[in-house]
């Protein structure tokens, strides 16, 4: 005996709700790997460090007393691309967490449409005739 439209349907969101479950598990965790990341940088072979938050702020920025022996534009050059570095290390890392949660979501159902909906109660009709 083949198992009912009304079976199927139940099968079906069982498993979308256990798919759901699954992605929003995934944002809860994006999220609060989100909010940890700290991206690194350094310039002028680490006389100069640097260290950005999540959103590209900067947490730290080390500058070595040997660096104070260069030129004021080397100076101002290596702490530019120091921070800069961090910052890109940020949103690598951001970007990294963002495509996991999309290739995650990836698999996830298409959403129930109206198609879906005059499938199923054609299915239901011919059940019944």
């Amino acid at each position: 005996m083949q198992p009912s439209s009304i079976e199927e349907d139940r099968e079906f969101m069982a498993r979308m709700s256990a798919q759901a479950e699954g992605v929003l598990r995934k944002v809860r965790d994006a999220q609060l790997r989100l909010q940890e990341i700290t991206g690194a940088g350094e310039a002028a072979d680490g006389l100069v460090r640097a260290v950005a938050g999540p959103t590209g702020h900067i947490i730290d920025l080390t500058v070595s007393a040997r660096c104070m022996r260069l030129d004021r534009s080397t100076v101002a050059a290596a702490i530019r691309d120091a921070l800069r570095a961090a910052q890109l290390d940020a949103r690598r890392q951001a970007q990294q967490i963002i495509g996991d949660l999309e290739t995650h979501a990836a698999g996830f159902q298409q959403p129930l449409d109206a198609s879906f909906v005059a499938e199923r109660a054609e299915r239901v009709l011919e059940d019944l005739g």
